[in-house]
């Protein structure tokens, strides 16, 4: 029964229901597959007035007829798809990660910076998600690679980025499949096939490299720790033990990261996973230059003392200070550090590929040099991913082929 003050009115296919607030209902029984029963069907939202609600029906009935009817609640959702362009899904796609929790906010912000690069500036960005085709992905991916030849790995994280956000696509049902596979796009770029950079190559750039920022390219050069996690090294991560080694405790990074009113800072953040978070034995020849940042950075932190201050909240404050940080005292952005290892690199007389990351190459090659397995090196270098140590980071020293096969040689003339 119909609840006091409305009114229902029946028709030959469907029914009116007109509410207190003067706004109509609409519904109607189909049975949605042969020999099914009748299941009853609402529209998704009221009408203003009958005249509407009746066009609603007729439309209805004429896809019945037709062979195309579809739940309303079906109609609904897909009418609204054919209203979100691609660079528009794409954001909520990316709103929903971040709100979900499932990827940290510098995460986010490095897709969205991908995806305003290599997306949103060409046509691609305003097609409906209803209408693009595999062709549109092959045309954008073509001139993509075109306009930035020299960054195609970048160009590879353009492409992941939009396959990502038109899979969550057809898992809402918004889309029928997904139409990004642009097969060219699904093999990582050969940019990771770079040359070893060689031991004084390394020391060439350390050597030149500001006795400020020293410590972070050590960490970086010869130790294997990414920029970021080099630059959040506190005082309270550099173990010495008593035969007068040290261990760098990995326990976090930093990343830049731009807040609401535009600014960029650095923000501390914990490991990514587990396997990020791991010590690592600092080689002899810098533990002198570690034990200095640690005496430093204790002075530094002493001095930042209030007057008056508990002395337990001193030591815990004086823990957390970072060993390496700017002469106000505030962490060194990741850009500034990148800009002084360019320029030690020019000093250094260095070829202009090596970055600070080719570290984690040359520490690879060393370690399995000395007999290290896969898994033993990626603890060191916090990567659980074996076939990233083996594909990526394992290269191939130069004259090493051949220094194998004299040693075969030796142990075949031995015998």
């Amino acid at each position: 029964m119909a609840p006091k003050n409305t009114q229902r009115t029946r028709r030959r296919f469907g029914s009116l229901r007109t509410l207190p607030s003067g706004r109509v209902q609409a519904r109607y029984s189909h049975a949605p597959a042969p020999n099914s029963p009748a299941v009853s069907y609402r529209a998704p939202g009221t009408f203003e007035d009958q005249d509407a609600a009746i066009a609603w029906l007729k439309g209805q009935e004429r896809m019945i007829d037709r062979g195309d009817w579809m739940p309303p609640e079906e109609q609904d959702r897909r009418s609204k798809a054919d209203a979100v362009t691609v660079a528009e899904y794409v954001d909520l796609y990316h709103d929903r990660k971040q709100i979900s929790g499932e990827i940290r906010a510098s995460t986010v912000q490095t897709y969205r910076n991908t995806t305003n690069n290599r997306i949103k500036p060409y046509s691609i960005a305003d097609i409906r998600i209803t209408q693009l085709t595999t062709m549109d992905c092959y045309r954008w991916w073509d001139q993509m690679g075109v306009d930035h030849a020299d960054t195609p790995e970048t160009n590879r994280k353009g492409y992941v980025r939009l396959k990502a956000a038109m899979a969550d696509a057809v898992e809402r049902s918004y889309i029928e499949i997904n139409p990004v596979a642009v097969k060219a796009a699904s093999k990582k770029s050969k940019s990771y096939d770079k040359q070893l950079p060689t031991t004084s190559e390394l020391k060439a750039i350390v050597d030149n490299v500001p006795v400020t920022h020293k410590v972070v390219a050590v960490l970086c050069a010869f130790h294997g720790l990414r920029v970021g996690e080099a630059l959040a090294v506190r005082i309270q991560d550099v173990i010495f033990d008593g035969d007068g080694g040290a261990c760098v405790r990995v326990r976090g990074n930093f990343q830049r990261i731009k807040d609401t009113d535009g600014h960029v800072k650095m923000v501390r953040q914990d490991a990514k996973t587990s396997a990020g978070e791991r010590d690592v034995p600092a080689l002899p020849q810098y533990v002198d230059l570690l034990r200095h940042a640690v005496v430093q950075a204790r002075a530094r932190a002493h001095d930042e003392a209030k007057p008056n201050e508990d002395a337990r909240a001193v030591r815990s404050r004086r823990e957390d200070f970072l060993i390496s940080t700017t002469r106000t005292g505030q962490p060194i952005m990741d850009t500034s550090f990148r800009s002084i290892w360019n320029r030690a690199r020019e000093r250094g007389g260095v070829r202009d590929d090596i970055t600070p990351h080719y570290g984690r190459n040359w520490l690879t090659v060393m370690l399995a040099e000395q007999g290290s397995t896969p898994a033993e090196i990626g603890q060191v270098l916090g990567q659980r991913d074996i076939s990233t140590v083996v594909g990526i980071y394992m290269k191939v020293r130069g004259g090493r082929p051949a220094d194998l096969m004299r040693r075969v040689a030796a142990t075949m003339d031995a015998h």
